[in-house]
This record gives C-alpha cells, structure tokens and sequence, in this order.
C-alpha cells in the first residue's frame, strides 16, 4: 500500500486514525480531510459525538469553503453516533459494517466517486453494550474498505482514551495520522492475524517481524549511503580529472556564452596572454583581448557560431597583457541546449604566431609536440589521477585512433586538393566521444597525432610534407575542441 504524503491525498481503500491532543488539531486534520473529498467528487459522511454539527461547518466555512450546496445536494453529511454506531444503546460491529456497505452503494449509484466516512470514536468510552468489541470492529474494517469504494478516518483523542487502547488502534490502522503527522504504520497488524489466535503470540510475532524489517531497512541505507560515497568519489576523480583535460590540454582552450562572455580560459590561454583566469572570466572576450581591428571579424564568426554555423575554423590575433599580441589557429563547435539553441560555443587553438612569421617554424612544430607528449610527464601527470597513456594502458585502441587519424589526413588533403566533401567534423565527434570514454586526454591526442602524421609523411617531399603538416595542424585543434566540448558535457553531468 502506498502511504499518501498528506491527509488530502488518500486513495480509496485507505483505513487511518487520527490520534490528537488538542482541539486546533482536530480542525486541522478533519478540515482538509472534508474538502478533499467533497473537491474530488466522494459524498462526506461525517459522524459527530462529543462535537456538534454546527462546530463542523464552522471548521469549513472557516476555511472558506460554502457548504450549503453540499449539504442540499446529499453529498455532505453530518450524523449523530446515536443514529449509527450506538443505534438503540448498544454497538454491534457487523451491524455498523453492513450500514456502510449501503452508504458506499448509495454514493457510487449515485454519481459519487467514493464514500468517504470519519466518525468520533469517544461514544466507545460510555461503556455501552458492546463497545467491548470496538477493536473487533477496527480490524473487520481492514478488509471491508480495500473491497469497496470507500475511505475512513477514525477520531480517537488521546486526552480521553487509554494508552492501552491507543496502543490497539495503532495495531488496527494501517494509515496513522499522530498529532498532524501521516505515518506509515510500522505497528499495524493484519485483520487475520489481529482477529485469531492469542493477543501476546500475535504482538510478539510482529514485533520480531519489524525488527527484523528494521533491520533490513538499515543494512539497505547502509548499502545506499555507501553507494552514494563512492559515486561523490568517483564524481569528484572525474572533476579532477576533467579539470586536468582542460588545463593540460597544451591547446588554448575557452568556452564562451551564447552573448560572448568568457566562461572558461584554461592555463594554456593564460600562459600565452599573460591574463589570469579571474581578470578575464565573465567579461565578453572582445573587450579584453581581442584587438581592436580584429573585433568585427571576430564577432562576425561568433555571430555565425551562434547562429549554428559550426564547426567552424579561422585565425586571428589575441592580445597579451604585456601589450604585445599572438596569432591564433582556431577550431570552434558548439554545446546545445535542451531546445537545440547554442549555449556555450568552444574555442580550442594553438599559438601559431612563430610559424607565420619564421617559415623555418615548421620544422620544430613535431619536435615540441613530442617534448609536449612526452610519455615520462604524461605519465606523471596521469598517475595523480589514477590513469596512464592510452598507448600504455590499451595500446590496440591507441593504434585504432593512429590509422583513424591517418584516414582523416588523407581525406582533408582530398577536401583541400580536389574539393570533395568526408565529413570529417562528424567523424572527428564521434573519435572524441570514443576517446572521452577511453578517458584519454590531449596528450594522447597528441601523441596519436604526431605518429600518424610522421608514418603519413615518410619519405614524402618537402612540400607534400608542409601540406600534411597544415592539415594536420587543423585537424588536431578540432579534434582537440570535440574532446574539450564533450569533457564539459561531462562535467555539467557530474
């Protein structure tokens, strides 16, 4: 049965008691209980002993609710206990039974959706014939309302009613509201089991029933409670080790919002320009590093990035804090919203400022790759985190990243030469999302690179090998912002 999280969301077979200490919580159960019902279409049938009538309504119209057209219409009753649980001064608890089965049956023929009953249970304290049978009576209605369109709500003020007998209507609700807090009933016990053999082997086999559910319940949340541990450790170790992706990256890396503000500028941005992270985050990227003859052309490719327009590559200048300015090979793609709008546009580049000015610059351009992807620092920097190179650690999947990058080498060529189209962005996506669940980092980016660019080279002329060189540069800070873009993804998911 599933215990509903207050008293107006109650399903019909629903049995409970109301245990209260004072008249304001007696209002404030019973009032909510009357307008749930009568808002959802069940017929009221309030049965009143100690309180009368007109102490009911006032509870109601309090609330502001007009119960005239209720009362007219038969959906809102108010009875007295001598007319229904003390009928002709003694209480039979089949005879009460057999009166709500055609109160029930009255409610559905007539267009109601349940019957939903409440009667004061302080007439049971007048020690009238039969009242010793009022327990009897709370376990028979166990399997009278799951078996019929009806809800019930039993009044017991705990002022007036012995622990004793409460300790019992604990025992007979399944449902219990103590005190304006809903309960699911860990006491209760089972009509068949209430109502036949001894009152003690009854009470002691459910006790030893709870404690050992108690028990169970413990050893789950303990279960729980150490998943939970090792997912905020496990979430922390993918932080850390997304944090070191983008700040080892090697490339510039830098995200910007949808309107140009800096959201994230890595330690390769920060070493190149000489800004720190802080001065510049949160501050649209053409007001402060941007030079002033390159900000419209810089905004008009934002423009395009935002409009959609991605991946997209191009070259231009940054300048340092020192005055002084880098020029800058570009690969932009974008995040998207839940709506598909461009949210976050990322920008991944290398500083190419040697290489336009000093031809010779392409020469070294290997060689400090192969310093930067040194496996010794790589693997220093990989072991604080718990992972090593893609090479080491699955060296099959690393060659598969090798031959990929090669096939995509020899396509870009074909794009520039002979202007047919491969869709290497695509293609260079999904070897991201592969290598992002390989958790492989730049460095292995880089390493896969500078093998596939060497072996696609070899032998090669120098002016063939200045074309791959180009192309491979391209292709390498693309490739580079896919992995960035889907580690970010990652890190909202965390």
């Amino acid at each position: 049965m599933q215990v509903p999280n207050s008293i107006e969301n109650l399903s019909r077979g629903d049995h409970l008691c109301c245990m209260y200490m004072t008249e304001e919580e007696h209002r404030e159960i019973l009032t909510p209980f009357i307008i749930s019902g009568l808002e959802q279409g069940d017929k009221v049938f309030y049965i009143v002993d100690v309180r009368t009538a007109e102490t009911v309504l006032e509870y109601l119209e309090h609330a502001g609710l007009d119960t005239s057209k209720y009362l007219s219409s038969g959906q809102f009753v108010i009875a007295d206990t001598r007319d229904t649980y003390i009928k002709d001064g003694s209480f039979d608890p089949d005879r009460m039974l057999s009166m709500l089965k055609s109160e029930t049956d009255w409610a559905i023929e007539n267009g109601f959706n349940a019957l939903r009953v409440t009667g004061e249970m302080s007439w049971a304290l007048r020690d009238l014939p039969g009242t010793e049978r009022l327990m009897e009576y709370e376990a028979k209605l166990n399997q009278f309302f799951p078996s019929h369109k009806a809800i019930g709500l039993c009044q017991y003020d705990m002022r007036s009613f012995d622990a004793e007998v409460l300790l019992d209507v604990l025992a007979t609700h399944p449902i219990a509201i103590v005190r304006n807090n809903c309960y699911d009933n860990m006491y209760y016990v089972p009509p068949e089991d209430f109502l036949g053999g001894t009152r003690a082997e009854t009470e002691l086999y459910h006790r030893i029933h709870n404690l050992e559910e108690r028990q169970k319940i413990e050893e789950e949340r303990e279960k729980y409670q150490e998943a939970l541990r090792q997912s905020e450790a496990n979430a922390k170790r993918r932080a850390e080790f997304i944090e070191a992706i983008f700040d080892n990256a090697g490339a510039l890396i830098v995200l910007l919002d949808h309107n140009g503000y800096i959201k994230r500028f890595n330690r390769t941005c920060e070493e190149v320009t000489g800004y720190t992270a802080e001065e510049v985050l949160d501050r649209k990227i053409w007001d402060v590093i941007i030079p002033r003859e390159e900000v419209e052309a810089t905004r008009a490719v934002f423009n395009k990035l935002s409009c959609g327009q991605f991946p997209m590559r191009f070259e231009n200048s940054w300048k340092t804090k020192q005055g002084g300015s880098v020029r800058v090979a570009w690969s932009n793609t974008c995040l998207l919203d839940t709506d598909n709008e461009v949210e976050m546009i990322v920008g991944t580049g290398l500083d190419i400022t040697e290489s336009s000015m000093v031809e010779q610059a392409r020469k070294r351009e290997i060689s400090c790759l192969e310093e930067y992807s040194d496996l010794t620092s790589t693997a220093t920097t990989a072991s604080s985190l718990g992972v090593v190179p893609l090479s080491q650690n699955n060296y099959q999947a690393f060659q598969g990243v090798v031959e990929e990058l090669q096939e995509m080498l020899d396509q870009s060529m074909e794009q520039t030469v002979y202007k047919v189209s491969h869709n290497l962005s695509d293609k260079q996506r999904k070897l991201a999302e592969r290598l992002g669940i390989l958790r492989a980092g730049p460095r292995d980016v880089v390493q896969a690179y500078i093998q596939a660019i060497q072996e696609r080279t070899k032998g090669q002329p120098k002016k063939m090998i200045r074309a791959y060189t180009d192309e491979g540069r391209l292709l390498l800070i693309e490739l580079m912002g896919y992995l960035a873009a889907y580690y970010y993804n990652q890190s909202l998911g965390d």
